[in-house]
């Protein structure tokens, strides 16, 4: 898979321009989490840390 041709993003996105776009319009509804560097259980324990702060009115 990993020499797989990249076409899931069609002729008008580039991964880092379908990046941009979702950093730079998506509303801040609730918490955004960057796990890039965050183990799994990490991602679990910061998602249960912030549950509380995920409630959206």
């Amino acid at each position: 898979m990993a020499t797989r041709g990249k076409a899931g993003y069609g002729a008008y996105w580039s991964v880092t321009g379908l990046d941009r776009v979702l950093r730079e319009r998506t509303p801040r509804i609730g918490p955004w989490l960057d796990t890039s560097e965050l183990s799994v259980g990490e991602t679990v324990e910061a998602i249960l840390a912030g549950r509380e702060r995920a409630r959206v009115a």
